[in-house]
């Protein structure tokens, strides 16, 4: 896959690799063709994950601080990143468990629209990693919107606020998992 005709490393050959950061810096040319769509058919070795076929996307004043935010507290890692010549962040993909966000600065008729805040929800792998990424949000001192607690529809979850507003949810409860149990009689 490309991006501006600069091809975006797949996750596993991105955690194989150092972070170029003349690369990252580079000014991308003004998208004039469709290249960044993937060419080949879907399948698991050419996709981030099998089933991810809506990728959030966020608009930040401050992305390079919006990044940094997201990997100190829930553990985020680079995946693709495209910074102007001052430093700015146009495009960002950051993985979490093989799965992608993109987000970027604030850019042209953006800086018009009105803010709105928004929410993302994130599913952890396990209990354990629900409650070490918490301890180190409050460690942090992370606005905490809802404490740690377990739900009626099995999720052990909090959620925190970003610095710009954004809601961030953390739990075990997977939404495309086949079977939740919830809802089954005995």
């Amino acid at each position: 896959m490309s991006y501006n005709g600069r091809r975006i490393p797949s996750i596993s050959e991105h955690s194989r690799t150092k972070s170029n950061k003349s690369e990252q810096r580079e000014r991308p040319s003004p998208r004039k063709t469709q290249e960044h769509l993937p060419k080949q058919p879907h399948n698991e070795r050419n996709s981030v994950v099998p089933h991810q076929t809506i990728i959030p996307s966020l608009r930040y004043e401050d992305s390079n601080r919006a990044i940094k935010w997201m990997q100190d507290t829930f553990g985020f890692t680079e995946h693709f990143v495209v910074r102007s010549d001052d430093g700015r962040v146009e495009h960002a993909q950051l993985a979490f468990r093989g799965s992608l966000v993109m987000l970027g600065d604030l850019q042209g008729d953006l800086h018009d629209l009105p803010h709105r805040h928004g929410s993302i929800s994130l599913t952890a792998e396990s209990a354990q990693q629900v409650d070490q990424v918490y301890a180190r949000a409050v460690d942090a001192r992370v606005k905490v919107i809802q404490p740690l607690t377990d739900t009626d529809y099995g999720s052990h979850a909090f959620t925190v606020e970003d610095y710009e507003g954004n809601h961030w949810h953390l739990g075990t409860y997977d939404a495309l998992a086949e079977d939740q149990g919830v809802g089954d009689s005995a």
